[in-house]
């Protein structure tokens, strides 16, 4: 899974020849013997579109680098797609989880798009899992579930203790006596879950026996946290299996926040807390405003900044065909702007292709009022 601090440091890089190749890969021969000759086209491409820019030192110095990297690519163990990143001072690999569009971006910045999709559209959130056998607490980041192991998970009921022989306990009482038991077990399972959640702040999907889930449900404070369901036991399914049973819970879930941060979204342009369309949202991100960017997956804009007007965009392909080459060039304008809003603390909420459409396919909250601006 790419990590937060790869995309990071990918995203601090800056120059005027930040090449950026993203491919989708097969994994299942016989279709994954293409994958070799998608990235050669990619790179073939690249090649030429530096000529067309650089001079032929630069343009040598770089296609070295990437014939490097290419050489390097395990084509038989790839993920669903990788990403090469290079430029004068780096030279990466980066495997990726999830099939991007076949892309070659060239400019000031890499083209870290699709790695943020995959970082920000994927929920993050625990997964309980209980049952009579023991009680399991994993950490879920979309389809991804790793088990959380700390002093009290996993957690396993022992039976009741006790200091008479069994012999000497009526049925009802010995009864009675586990189900009290029980009820102090799932009341430590509580407590410890609340602990981790309360200061994560994540959603908390249920996995299991239904009147365990009951009684995690009946105390308040961790119940608010709770976002979904499913009882079924699975105290024995492989952990890689868990999420097939609970996806459609989990995409339910993303589902009603996405809709609930547009219907937000549309709040906010009533109150002037709004920016729409590529070139206001651009403004307000170079000027410190923008709260929460609303991106459709795959909306993209070439552009250039003008140099006497940072506020200002040039845009379309032919933005780039100036006497000054590459110089504040960018494939995609949309790109940098979601960096700058991340490195200033913004949200990003990327949602499905259309869904902007009233705003220009990317709108923003804004942290105050465009009037007191």
């Amino acid at each position: 899974m790419i990590k937060k601090e790869e995309i990071q440091k990918l995203q601090k890089q800056q120059g005027e020849a930040l090449v950026s190749i993203l491919a989708p890969m097969e994994v299942v021969f016989p279709a994954s013997d293409k994958n070799p000759i998608i990235i050669k086209n990619l790179i073939r491409e690249t090649e030429n579109r530096l000529k067309q820019s650089f001079d032929p030192a630069r343009v040598q110095a770089l296609m070295d680098k990437i014939g490097t990297l290419e050489k390097e690519i395990d084509y038989a163990n790839t993920m669903d797609g990788i990403g090469l990143f290079v430029s004068e001072n780096t030279a990466s690999v980066v495997h990726l989880p999830f099939a991007p569009a076949e892309t070659v971006s060239i400019g000031n910045s890499f083209h870290t798009r699709d790695l943020l999709y995959a970082l920000h559209s994927n929920t993050r959130y625990l997964l309980l899992s209980l049952s009579a056998e023991h009680i399991r607490l994993f950490r879920g980041f979309g389809p991804v579930l790793r088990e959380v192991k700390t002093d009290y998970f996993p957690a396993k009921y022992l039976g009741p203790s006790r200091t008479e022989p069994q012999t000497k306990i009526l049925r009802s009482d010995a009864d009675y006596e586990e189900l009290e038991d029980i009820k102090i077990f799932l009341r430590k399972v509580e407590e410890n879950l609340y602990e981790i959640v309360q200061g994560e702040k994540t959603p908390v999907f249920l996995m299991g026996e239904s009147d365990h889930i009951a009684f995690i449900k009946s105390h308040d404070r961790t119940a608010r946290f709770i976002k979904g369901e499913l009882q079924e036991n699975h105290a024995h399914t492989n952990f890689n299996e868990l999420y097939s049973h609970i996806q459609q819970i989990v995409e339910n879930y993303e589902k009603s926040q996405r809709e609930m941060q547009l219907a937000n979204l549309q709040e906010m342009v009533g109150y002037g807390r709004y920016a729409g369309g590529v070139q206001d949202v651009w403004k307000a991100t170079k000027l410190g405003q923008v709260m929460q960017l609303f991106v459709e997956r795959n909306y993209t804009c070439p552009a250039r900044v003008r140099a006497s007007d940072e506020l200002t965009l040039i845009l379309g392909t032919e933005a780039g065909t100036t006497a000054d080459g590459m110089a504040n060039w960018h494939d995609d304008i949309v790109d940098e702007i979601i960096e700058q809003v991340l490195a200033m603390d913004g949200e990003i909420i990327f949602v499905d292709n259309g869904q902007l459409e009233n705003h220009g396919n990317l709108a923003a909250v804004l942290r105050y009022s465009i009037a007191q601006s």
